[in-house]
């Protein structure tokens, strides 16, 4: 019985480095990535701190 990675269709895998998910070797997908982080960033830092979970 062997164990082998599954077979990838897409060719070459992402390349990561430092991170579990951000593809470094996708311009573009970097790209996005950076800013769906960025506008999440940007909501959570203007959050009121204390909030009424009633």
């Amino acid at each position: 019985m062997a164990f082998a990675p599954p077979k990838n269709g897409e060719g070459a895998k992402l390349q990561t480095k430092m991170s579990t998910w951000t593809p470094l070797n996708h311009p573009l997908m970097n790209d996005k990535v950076f800013e769906e982080r960025r506008a999440l960033l940007g909501k959570w830092v203007r959050d009121p701190p204390h909030r009424s979970y009633t």
